[in-house]
């Protein structure tokens, strides 16, 4: 049976459980747990995580405009 970790909010479970579990995790959830102080190996994964997802630029899609009077 491999090492298991207790997280907060999370429970008792092996690292390959976690990772899964990591990846079901909203972002917020994950920066609080990087916020506490966790094993090495826990940390690693909830940064790997967050840096898969990395960050999200927002804005307007601009779509080509689709009226009656287009030029051919």
């Amino acid at each position: 049976m491999g090492k298991t970790y207790d997280i907060p909010d999370v429970g008792i479970m092996k690292l390959s459980d976690f990772e899964y579990t990591a990846s079901r995790m909203s972002s917020t959830a994950l920066k609080n747990l990087s916020n506490q102080s966790l094993p090495d190996p826990i940390m690693s994964v909830i940064k790997d995580e967050l840096n898969k997802r990395g960050k999200k630029k927002g804005g307007l899609i601009v779509k080509p405009f689709k009226g009656r009077n287009r030029d051919i």
